[in-house]
């Protein structure tokens, strides 16, 4: 069983596609909006040409206009080796994060590397590449935790963001059931891995927070996206989702539109810590998928953060759906732009 439920986490993980946990309808397919379906499908021939990254047919049709931008190469680590390692946990230390929770996210980027195919990860430090995705195997990477874990499907971008920020993130009205008039089943595979980590994550009253800050929310249908954006403020308002400004960590959300089975909501589909790092650079640290890698990544701004988030998941064509939009905290992203030119 689990071995099916790793073959469709592999391409959907922290993306869009992560409403693979939607309902079935009769026929036992997964009910997917129509913008999802395409997520999903642009993905997974990502998967099978060997790219983690944007669809080859997408770039070479112009789907982005990198000219418009000021992101022309990405430098990254994988945190395989010590002093990446160091570099980022004093930047975390810097920031106001607690210690136990560094320690906690280092022990699930070490188990996660020491589980997998590393070969075409990073090796030592960072490394700088022109490609605005970093490619790795995802088949070999997948293959062995499979192996190694088949009661466990991995951490995943927001238990991984949960975990260094859970004590700077408020939550005044999470219910028993953790924001239950809102609950759904979209966290399904989060709960999973929570439940079947080797190492507990998070107690009873942690993962009631962990819902009442990543579930879906409901929303009107709309192309703009100013309206999602207030929207979604007002839900997160409601569950009473605040952060400690204080901190010089920052949650950075990307939030997408979905319409499947004509209902409107929204939902993370990718998150990610950001804090400031040595030389004047921000550090954006990230998980991937449930089976793909640890990435930390050196920006000079939040424009290029948000430049990055966008090229990498805006990646619809003709839908019905508004772009996806990315989330400071509870503010919308500094240098926030649309780079997706075939979407109207």
């Amino acid at each position: 069983m689990l071995s099916v439920i790793s073959a469709s986490v592999l391409i959907s993980g922290c993306t869009a596609a992560d409403k693979n946990t939607a309902p079935h309808d009769e026929s036992g397919k997964s009910a997917y909006s129509r913008s999802n379906q395409s997520t999903q499908s642009d993905q997974s021939v990502s998967v099978s040409e060997g790219s983690s990254g944007l669809p080859e047919s997408k770039s070479e049709t112009g789907a982005y206009n990198k000219d418009k931008g000021t992101l022309k190469s990405l430098t990254y680590s994988n945190l395989l080796d010590t002093e990446s390692q160091e570099e980022v946990k004093a930047a975390l230390v810097d920031s106001g994060i607690d210690e136990n929770a560094i320690k906690k996210f280092f022990d699930s980027v070490n188990y996660f590397n020491s589980n997998v195919d590393t070969e075409s990860l990073v090796q030592k430090g960072f490394i700088s590449s022109e490609k605005l995705s970093p490619e790795y195997d995802q088949i070999a990477i997948q293959q062995k935790w499979a192996e190694k874990n088949p009661d466990f499907i991995g951490c995943n971008c927001r238990i991984t963001t949960f975990t260094l920020l859970k004590d700077l993130i408020k939550i005044k009205n999470s219910s028993s059931d953790g924001n239950s008039d809102t609950e759904s089943d979209f966290l399904t595979f989060d709960i999973s891995a929570v439940k079947n980590a080797p190492e507990s994550l998070f107690d009873d009253e942690q993962m009631k927070f962990f819902k009442s800050v990543f579930d879906e929310m409901p929303t009107t249908k709309s192309m703009d996206t100013d309206v999602h954006v207030e929207a979604f403020k007002k839900e997160w308002r409601k569950r009473g989702v605040s952060f400690d400004e204080s901190s010089k960590a920052r949650m950075i959300s990307v939030v997408f539109n979905s319409d499947l089975d004509d209902k409107q909501t929204l939902f993370i589909g990718h998150v990610g810590v950001l804090v400031p790092g040595k030389d004047n650079k921000l550090l954006f640290i990230e998980k991937l998928a449930f089976q793909e890698p640890y990435q930390v990544l050196k920006f000079d701004d939040k424009s290029q953060v948000a430049e990055y988030l966008m090229y990498k998941y805006d990646v619809e064509w003709d839908q019905k759906t508004a772009h996806p939009f990315i989330m400071d905290n509870d503010s919308l992203i500094e240098g926030y732009g649309i780079y997706n030119l075939n979407k109207n």
